[in-house]
């Protein structure tokens, strides 16, 4: 899956399945920061874009436990969606 072409159908699929992991994400892992994270992550992976290698993700991902539901889960703060897909963003 993916494509190595940057146009802007090419841009919106990824978009779509960032947007679709993550959604499967919350199931898996509830988190929104982590979730986020992990799908903006394997997304642009499938892509060819490797942001980060598995162990380091695997830290990463641990690391933001903490940052779900507004930090510590008490809902104040930043959103954790945003929180993990600005970490992303930033490797």
């Amino acid at each position: 899956m993916g494509c190595k072409h940057d146009c802007t159908g090419c841009k919106q699929e990824c978009i779509d399945r960032a947007v679709q992991l993550g959604y499967e994400n919350t199931t898996k892992y509830w988190g929104c920061a982590q979730s986020t994270f992990v799908a903006v992550v394997d997304t642009l992976r499938e892509y060819g874009v490797e942001l980060t290698d598995k162990e380091s993700e695997e830290a990463i991902f641990k690391c933001l436990v903490g940052l779900s539901g507004g930090h510590a889960n008490m809902g104040d703060g930043n959103c954790g969606a945003l929180t993990g897909a600005a970490f992303a963003i930033s490797l």
